[in-house]
């Protein structure tokens, strides 16, 4: 049983957001991939011993590529205007991360006005309330 203070979101699909303008968003409700890659910046190195070790240079990082099949015009006008900015990116498996995407691909229909988009959105670091 939830408390008060509990909210539960369920999604179609996909709802991704404008960090700096929350109310500017858009839903997919279809998607034909999701690939959620993790990414930790390192190198192994061999010392005079022989040893092998592994050296990490930086945080852990996220990476969501996403395909999304059948956008309307809206929508792949959307996802064009708000490339270059901070985005949040939520899924129906409950993922929830603040990124930024540089390159829309779409792939125009030939029968209708519609694309299928294609996107990798890179994970940012990105407060909320400030």
């Amino acid at each position: 049983m939830l408390t008060p203070d509990e909210a539960v979101v369920t999604l179609p699909t996909v709802l991704i957001s404008n960090a700096n303008n929350p109310a500017s968003c858009q839903t997919f409700p279809l998607m034909s991939g999701l690939e959620v890659d993790t990414i930790q910046p390192g190198e192994v190195r061999r010392y005079a011993t022989g040893r092998l070790r592994e050296i990490t240079t930086g945080p852990v990082a996220r990476q969501i590529s996403l395909t999304l099949p059948e956008c309307t015009r809206d929508q792949i006008n959307w996802l064009q205007s708000n490339a270059g900015q901070v985005v949040l990116v939520r899924d129906d498996r409950g993922r929830k991360m603040w990124g930024a995407y540089f390159d829309v691909k779409v792939v125009e229909n030939q029968y209708n006005t519609n694309g299928d988009v294609s996107l990798v959105v890179n994970e940012v670091t990105f407060t909320e309330g400030i």
